[in-house]
């Protein structure tokens, strides 16, 4: 009889937990048949596949939030522009105040910066809003290039998702 189980093995049958234990009975010795002089080697051998789920789960929450990050974006661009923390968090207050899911959207529509798009409780910041937006938009000219072929970004912005209703097609 096998001491993991109580029927008797028919022939051509093993028990793994036998197999197991007497491979460690030759490797440590007698004393590694016990369940007694397993328990450190399992809870080691636990520990290790809990450390290797654990660093999985990382990895994986990483990868997936470094792929899309609307805030990481926003922050990047701020620092490209070199945008101090006050003119950083006056962007931000201007794209929650405007309903934008993502803030970086403020890089590539000046008419964001526009007085009819800020709120009433940003109106004081308006002089600083207009110095953000010389500063992002430098060297662009005033108008956005629609008569020359390109894209008119106010259209774009007017037609964007986040302006959409759910369910609306193109």
């Amino acid at each position: 009889m096998s001491g993991s189980n109580m029927r008797p093995l028919g022939p051509g049958e093993f028990d793994p937990w036998e197999t197991f234990t007497r491979g460690l009975a030759k490797s440590f010795g007698q004393d590694a048949r016990t369940l007694d002089s397993l328990g450190p080697l399992l809870i080691a051998v636990a520990l290790l596949l809990l450390l290797a789920l654990g660093v999985g789960f990382l990895v994986t929450h990483y990868r997936r939030h470094s792929l899309h990050s609307p805030k990481r974006l926003f922050l990047s661009l701020c620092r490209a522009h070199r945008l101090g923390w006050k003119q950083t968090w006056l962007l931000w207050q201007l794209a929650r105040a405007q309903g934008l899911e993502n803030a970086a959207l403020l890089f590539v529509d000046p008419d964001r910066f526009d007085p009819n798009y800020i709120g009433l409780w940003l109106r004081p910041h308006q002089p600083a809003l207009l110095e953000i937006r010389k500063r992002i938009f430098a060297g662009l000219s005033e108008k956005p290039i629609a008569s020359e072929g390109g894209v008119d970004i106010a259209t774009v912005m007017h037609d964007s998702p986040t302006r959409r209703p759910l369910g609306t097609r193109i």
